[in-house]
């Protein structure tokens, strides 16, 4: 949803063997009617799963990012960027495969609440971007053991900014909240 206007839905649809109704849907009637945004995207049959986010501090700014179908490996297809609300797209991004051959499983595309050129897209590890999306470094490495600073466990589901302290971000698989107010993890799977 568009921060600044509830009219404004986006939907991400994205079945992992690719069809041609694969893509993204823009709503400037609170869902009444949708368009296919399709400028610099590629068709959907081509593709497999992908998700979206708008970002909070610029809402003319989206990403997605898109897998491979199932049957081309589920990878990274390509991490795309908007800056007029979906009107056009442009590729920025083609590796590193963070999708790992899971895109039809878990995969996840984040914008920082205060930064629309940090986003991060995550599948079976952890990838953040501080460019636009045009390049992103390995953030977690789901194979090093867990004393390790860098380790998350693998498959990437979700992911969310805490609300108090806004530059910590959480990628979970599943984390059971112990304090609302700080957002306080108090177990993750």
């Amino acid at each position: 949803m568009h921060p600044d206007s509830s009219n404004v839905l986006y939907c991400a649809n994205g079945y992992p063997w690719g069809t041609a109704s694969n893509g993204i849907y823009k709503s400037t009637d609170s869902g009444v009617t949708w368009t296919q945004l399709t400028s610099g995207l590629p068709a959907g049959s081509g593709f497999g799963r992908l998700e979206i986010d708008i970002s909070e501090s610029s809402p003319a700014t989206l990403y997605a990012g898109i897998s491979q179908t199932i049957s081309a490996g589920a990878g990274l297809y390509g991490i795309y960027k908007s800056t007029n609300g979906g009107a056009s797209w442009t590729q920025q991004a083609t590796t590193p495969n963070m999708y790992a051959g899971q895109g039809w499983y878990n995969l996840v595309v984040e914008v920082h609440p205060t930064d629309p050129n940090q986003v991060w897209s995550n599948g079976l590890d952890g990838y953040k971007s501080t460019n636009g999306g045009a390049w992103h470094g390995r953030m977690s490495v789901w194979s090093y053991s867990e004393g390790n600073s860098q380790y998350v466990h693998a498959d990437h589901h979700a992911m969310a900014y805490n609300p108090v302290i806004r530059t910590r971000s959480f990628s979970v698989r599943t984390a059971v909240y112990s304090n609302p107010q700080t957002a306080e993890l108090r177990g993750r799977h």
